[in-house]
């Protein structure tokens, strides 16, 4: 059995990002999550980007991490709508 692991950020030791905190203090305490595979890939999207896929660690303490436990089914599908979302050039909505 795999797990994908959800990282999530918490900008509260942030000296930057305004935004950040901001969305953080509508609902405590994240303001953005990441979800990495087995093979330490993760997929993000931020503010005025497009959907990006990229092999990252995570040291930050300002991350927090869930791992959640998943077939290899579960994980080969969620791997796969990561690069198809990535591959169109998904981009962030505003909205």
């Amino acid at each position: 059995m795999k797990s994908l692991r959800v990282w999530f950020y918490d900008p509260a030791a942030d000296s930057e990002g305004i935004i950040n905190k901001l969305v953080a203090s509508i609902d405590r305490s994240f303001c953005h999550a990441e979800l990495q595979f087995a093979d330490d890939r993760a997929c993000s999207i931020y503010m005025g980007s497009a959907v990006a896929l990229r092999t990252r660690t995570f040291d930050s303490p300002n991350y927090v991490c869930l791992r959640l436990p998943c077939t290899d089914v579960q994980h080969t599908l969620a791997a796969g709508h990561a690069e198809h979302m990535h591959g169109k050039g998904l981009l962030f909505s505003s909205l």
